[in-house]
């Protein structure tokens, strides 16, 4: 599994029954992938898989309103709450646990189709406009971690 954060200039398409992921303008690609995740306005969407998607769907999608989302993707080497298995929690978005979701998708997909480890998804949506659109990377992970252990207060934070 590999995770790249804010990429320019990437681009996807379809190898025979894989996805090619490269840069664009650059020889070297970044590997081949059975599957891809793309956390992505349809805009942005777009521009990195053009060439993937119906040219009716891409008119239809751009036109649209569309807030930012905010996703952070933890991959953990334990359960979040062991003792609980929910799947799904709807949060309160403040500014300590600035997130509306948090998804344990492990507790219906095994960790070992993750290589063992348990698969924790938080997202939050902000108009592009708002401050909180622009909070480091860093301040945002802290934010999930922190959410993390309002959970689960256990949690081992040797993630």
């Amino acid at each position: 599994m590999r995770i790249h954060l804010k990429v320019q200039g990437l681009q996807i398409q379809r190898s025979n029954e894989k996805f090619l992921i490269y840069h664009e303008g650059k020889p070297q690609d970044l590997g081949l992938f059975d599957h891809v995740i793309v956390a992505a306005s349809p805009g942005a969407l777009t521009q990195v898989a053009s060439k993937l998607i119906d040219r009716n769907l891409l008119q239809k999608w751009t036109s649209l309103p569309a807030l930012g989302v905010r996703v952070v993707l933890l991959s953990l080497k334990e359960a979040l709450n062991p003792e609980k298995k929910y799947y799904w929690y709807s949060l309160r978005r403040t500014k300590e646990h600035p997130f509306l979701a948090l998804v344990e998708h492990t507790t219906f997909v095994p960790a070992e189709q993750f290589g063992g480890e348990h698969m924790i998804y938080l997202a939050t949506y902000l108009d592009t406009q708002d401050p909180d659109w622009k909070t480091s990377d860093e301040e945002v992970l802290k934010c999930a971690l922190r959410t993390c252990a309002h959970i689960n207060p256990a949690l081992n934070r040797s993630l």
